[in-house]
């Protein structure tokens, strides 16, 4: 990587949510002859950007499918020497490279970070056990998401989360396969003012109740969300309609309630699709009764064109919906 590169590069990772330092790269590897390099951000960003309804939305995918090869060629291979132990996956967001890492041996994940240079994103998976050590890894401002995996989370560790959280520069925050989240610690969540930096929001498999959605529904700080996953929970009717009502959740664009071990009556997810509130939802994912039925969803696209185009997803959709 060139110095003017790793600097193109610094600019993005301090402007996460702005697209003009990533075009403005788009532009100089144009001007350098990488020219597929520079489409592929561009399609990124504009996808980003579109609404799932978008008529342009398909072609987009199958272009950033078709130029992906030509970005990614070699980069993947190059992170598996640098994360060997730890690289999941790697993706792209918005062009810039985005690692999916385990935490689990983090002697070695130190040595491996403190030799890469500040231009990727990196999403960790860990337990709560880890923060502090967390906390003495080089390059905290490339960590956008994290996944943290525990049996139980209580308000003392949602507070030493929060702590941890702001040296970094997260998006994205999934608590995952908890077997128990006390309400106190989602109270403890919903009072810190800086999940308005958040786009990605979720609680699967982590025993929720109407009770923490309540206590969700009147957090103000969620007004950037664009999705808030939901699944795998004891979620009841009154959690639709209380999301329905939630006044902070005006930017949401996907909602998962997939995977939850109760039904959602008709009411309930007709309270979702027909709130003045959420302006912006577009998806639904559910497990439901009537969306796994042909004249539930018929009457569901009927109802919505007249407010807004929303896509209800049934659990039989999902695997075409997580892989599209």
């Amino acid at each position: 990587m060139t110095p003017d590169e790793a600097g193109f590069f610094r600019t993005i990772l301090d402007h996460p949510d702005d697209d003009a330092p990533r075009l403005i790269y788009a532009d100089w590897l144009e001007d350098r002859g990488e020219s597929e390099r520079a489409e592929f951000i561009r399609v990124q960003c504009e996808l980003a950007a579109i609404r799932n309804n978008d008529v342009r939305k398909q072609e987009l995918q199958q272009r950033e499918k078709s130029l992906y090869g030509a970005y990614s060629r070699g980069l993947e291979p190059y992170f598996r020497t640098i994360f060997p132990d730890h690289l999941i996956c790697c993706r792209f967001d918005r062009g810039v490279p985005s690692l999916d890492l385990d935490f689990w041996k983090l002697h070695s994940l130190v040595a491996s970070v403190r030799q890469e240079r500040a231009w990727i994103d990196l999403n960790l998976t860990l337990s709560s056990s880890y923060f502090a050590d967390l906390a003495r890894l080089p390059l905290l401002k490339c960590i956008v998401s994290l996944t943290c995996r525990d049996s139980v989370i209580n308000a003392e560790e949602v507070k030493n989360l929060i702590d941890l959280a702001s040296r970094l520069r997260l998006h994205r925050l999934h608590f995952r396969e908890c077997d128990l989240f006390t309400a106190d610690a989602m109270r403890v969540l919903a009072a810190w003012p800086e999940l308005t930096r958040l786009s990605w929001l979720g609680f699967s498999f982590c025993d929720l109740t109407d009770l923490h959605v309540a206590i969700l529904a009147q957090c103000p700080y969620l007004s950037n969300l664009r999705s808030m996953q939901l699944g795998g929970n004891h979620l009841g009717n009154r959690s639709p309609k209380l999301l329905a009502n939630a006044a902070s959740l005006c930017q949401l664009r996907s909602l998962g309630l997939s995977g939850d071990q109760h039904e959602f009556s008709r009411s309930g997810i007709m309270a979702l699709v027909e709130s003045p509130t959420l302006q912006s939802l577009e998806e639904i994912c559910c497990h439901n009764r009537y969306s796994r039925s042909s004249a539930w969803q018929r009457q569901t696209t009927h109802l919505v064109g007249r407010f807004r185009p929303i896509t209800l997803i049934s659990e039989e959709n999902l695997h075409h919906y997580n892989t599209e």
